[in-house]
């Protein structure tokens, strides 16, 4: 949690006050950031920000190219054409892709080769062990640092910066939620963030109105029926949580952002029709991690800054996640915010 806190109070000591700026774009490489802090130990790799920069670089890259041929899967052909180079081509994503396996390729083979022990997640990877006591080869190593990557930032950034806007058009849930924020102690971060069940509600209220996993598929194994409808085996369903998350007969005024709907011993009136990280074997495994890192923000966001929205109305791109679209904030220091001085 100190690594996370650190990293937070950096990636606010840079937020311009007092000008509208986007707020996705800070979110973006605060999470990205907090991804890669706790993946590798800061002093055990060679120009490690500098690697940080390019992996994130490549993974927005790939990403774009990803949501283009899903979303104009009859332009594959051409943009899977070998003479085309450039950003609208496979090729060169692929070519990306190859330079990012590199490069955590010779970050894993040095850490082997250091008489070091980070206590950090790759050297907890690099550990683990399957049940026959293997370990995990280095191209299967590579592959989970790079879901890690993936899936562990973008979809806390989209839900910060949603946060932050319902937070800011809102001001009597900033209000509630600031009594909260002298909690914090930076010798026992956790049992600060466990004393802040109003940010918590917030949180819980963004990722239903806003959930960056909107919609999950899922292939019937045998055929089937709900209610009504015949699920025929094979057969692949879309559900969406963001439908769901807004369906009237479930919840009380679905379009308002209200906090309080999530308070102890209400939450459980909603826990079967409240997914924002899936359910079942595939629920995501960070949804704790990725639970306490928006509560931390939120808190230092909100001990620091007075957020100001530009925006009426919410807007937002579904893309692969549901990714905010013009999250245009103004952020105000308070007098006498102590952050800075906190790392």
């Amino acid at each position: 949690m100190g690594t996370m806190d650190e990293v937070i109070q950096e990636e606010f000591n840079k937020i311009k006050a007092d000008e509208v700026i986007d707020v996705y774009d800070v979110f973006n490489d605060l999470a990205f950031k907090v991804v890669a802090r706790s993946l590798f130990d800061l002093g055990d790799i060679d120009d490690l920000e500098g690697k940080i920069s390019r992996l994130q670089f490549i993974t927005e890259k790939a990403q774009k190219m990803l949501i283009k041929e899903l979303r104009i899967p009859w332009m594959k052909w051409y943009f899977d054409r070998e003479w085309l180079s450039g950003e609208n081509s496979i090729p060169y994503s692929l070519d990306l892709l190859k330079e990012a396996r590199d490069i955590l390729r010779n970050i894993i083979n040095n850490r082997r080769s250091s008489d070091k022990e980070p206590s950090d997640l790759l050297d907890m990877l690099l550990h683990s062990t399957y049940e026959d006591g293997t370990h995990m080869e280095d191209d299967q190593l590579i592959d989970e640092i790079l879901v890690l990557f993936i899936a562990g930032h973008e979809t806390t950034a989209n839900a910060l910066s949603f946060a932050a806007q319902l937070l800011a058009q809102n001001p009597e849930t900033i209000v509630k939620a600031s009594k909260e924020i002298g909690r914090l102690d930076k010798e026992d971060l956790m049992t600060g963030l466990m004393a802040m069940p109003y940010i918590k509600q917030c949180v819980d209220e963004t990722l239903r109105m806003y959930p960056p996993a909107y919609v999950t598929d899922r292939v019937a194994l045998e055929a089937d029926s709900c209610e009504d409808i015949e699920i025929k085996k094979d057969s692949i369903w879309l559900i969406s949580f963001y439908e769901m998350h807004r369906r009237k007969d479930l919840w009380e005024e679905p379009e308002a952002f209200n906090p309080d709907r999530f308070a102890p011993g209400k939450a459980k009136e909603y826990r079967d029709f409240y997914f924002p990280f899936g359910a079942g074997p595939r629920m995501c495994v960070g949804n704790n991690f990725a639970v306490f890192e928006m509560i931390l923000v939120i808190a230092r966001m909100l001990e620091r800054f007075e957020i100001i929205p530009v925006h009426k109305d919410i807007d937002y791109h579904p893309l692969i996640t549901l990714r905010p679209r013009n999250a245009d904030l103004v952020f105000k220091k308070k007098s006498g915010a102590m952050g800075e001085s906190r790392i």
